[in-house]
């Protein structure tokens, strides 16, 4: 059997932040999920699980809704299974899941009670065990039901959870259905497949592993430091487990901190980004340091106009960069003798760099004012 696995796309995802490419970012997670379709299409799988919130929210718009479900409707060969997360969790008068159900095809199920689910309709010899996520928070998981039902060995037996893990997920106020690995490892069933955390674990999964965490297929914070995952998941007639990690995402999100103190290091810096092929990468950059007044001019008029052209889309922090100075500076802006001149001339011979900056700022300051 062949299983595409993703989880937490989190479509209808907004992004206040990056107002200026907003669409584009929310738009990409449709657009990913149409090729993890295609893909699943493509390689043949005979199963898609998501594992989690597929959706941001349990509010959605009926048409952003309907719109994604034509698109698991694309799917060709057997079932997709669809879990509630945390973010798109279950309820009865829930009208995001009403939504779905009026829009789906029959092969689209959406696993949103606590019962086990033969997959034998597809003649695919498996039983599912999910567990649904009816709120946002808990503190307790939906697994325990699941060690105490039969299984038959026969069966290729798979559980479906959205949660947290703990030494793999962080979770500091336990309150994301936190599971232990013990739990899953103790709950009978061949093989877990799992959503919450957006990075793929274990990194470098073999035969042995038996708890997958397939990361987000596009990522959407600097926290998900990678281009997007899925997993491809092929169990053979022994059980025996195969794992292929799948890059599926259009952007990447990166923080830069760079501490500069010349020309050639910003020229360098900028290289870097030309080179990384980063133009679809949503880039936080926080520089700080002290330059010299030609490597000043050179950063704002010729290095930030063509990082900024490096990136998809460039968050900049710059506030603590600053521009040397010098005592030539001082001579030329200040008169010989004044209360700056001496002032600021006494922390340049000191070499007390901070004070110079801080009092060289407050002046600078007093006479705009005047």
């Amino acid at each position: 059997m062949k299983i595409l696995h993703f989880a937490d796309v989190h479509l209808g995802r907004g992004f206040s932040g990056y107002a200026e490419v907003s669409e584009e970012l929310s738009e990409a997670r449709y657009e990913t999920l149409e090729n993890l379709i295609s893909k699943a299409n493509e390689k043949q799988c005979d199963v898609i699980v998501i594992a989690g919130d597929l959706f941001e929210r349990p509010r959605m718009n009926k048409a952003d809704v309907e719109r994604v479900i034509q698109i698991l409707n694309r799917f060709e060969r057997g079932p997709v299974l669809l879990l509630p997360g945390n973010h798109d969790y279950v309820t009865p008068e829930s009208d995001l899941w009403r939504y779905v159900n009026d829009a789906k095809d029959d092969h689209v199920i959406v696993l949103g009670e606590k019962a086990p689910k033969s997959l034998g309709d597809y003649d695919l010899p498996a039983t599912i065990y999910p567990a649904p996520c009816h709120s946002k928070h808990s503190s307790e998981n939906e697994i325990g039901w699941i060690a105490d039902v039969e299984k038959d060995s026969e069966l290729i037996n798979i559980g479906i959870a959205h949660g947290s893990v703990p030494g793999v997920a962080p979770d500091m106020n336990d309150e994301h259905y936190p599971m232990t690995q013990e739990e899953l490892s103790d709950s009978g069933v061949d093989l877990w497949l799992l959503g919450h955390i957006h990075v793929p674990w274990p990194d470098n999964p073999g035969q042995k592993d038996r708890i997958l965490y397939s990361g987000t297929p596009e990522p959407d914070t600097a926290n998900c430091p990678h281009g997007g995952t899925a997993l491809l998941v092929e169990i053979g007639e022994s059980k025996e487990v195969y794992v292929q990690q799948l890059l599926t995402g259009k952007y990447r999100f990166e923080n830069w901190d760079e501490h500069v103190t010349s020309k050639e290091e910003l020229e360098n810096l900028l290289q870097r980004a030309e080179q990384e092929e980063s133009q679809e990468v949503v880039c936080r950059l926080t520089i700080n340091g002290k330059l010299e007044e030609e490597a000043c001019k050179s950063w704002h008029e010729e290095i930030f106009p063509k990082l900024r052209e490096a990136f998809f889309y460039l968050k900049l922090d710059d506030s603590d960069l600053k521009r040397r100075i010098t005592k030539e500076q001082v001579e030329e802006e200040f008169p010989q003798e004044s209360f700056p001149d001496r002032l600021l001339s006494r922390f340049i011979e000191n070499d007390q760099e901070e004070a110079l900056q801080t009092a060289y700022e407050l002046i600078s300051e007093v006479q705009d004012e005047n």
